[in-house]
């Protein structure tokens, strides 16, 4: 695990077990499961450096080819 970020009841997390560049899973809070995560964020390309989740989405920063990017890949759920 290298990144957390928590909206409402979801933990979102950034690691690279399993994905050399990064991906992103989404758990409870209350009751994580990393086993059974959702992957919200697959891996690509890109490398993923880091995450913050809003109000409104998860903004993932990027990472390609020494060329930084910001993505909007999906959006929270509403609370």
């Amino acid at each position: 695990m290298v990144d957390v970020a928590i909206h409402g009841d979801d933990l979102y997390v950034l690691t690279f077990k399993d994905a050399p560049r990064g991906h992103i899973l989404r758990t409870s809070v209350t009751h994580p499961d990393l086993k059974r995560a959702a992957i919200v964020v697959p891996q690509s390309d890109e490398v993923i450096r880091r995450m913050a989740a809003a109000r409104d989405a998860l903004y993932v920063e990027t990472l390609d080819g020494g060329i930084g990017g910001l993505l909007r890949p999906a959006r929270v759920r509403a609370r």
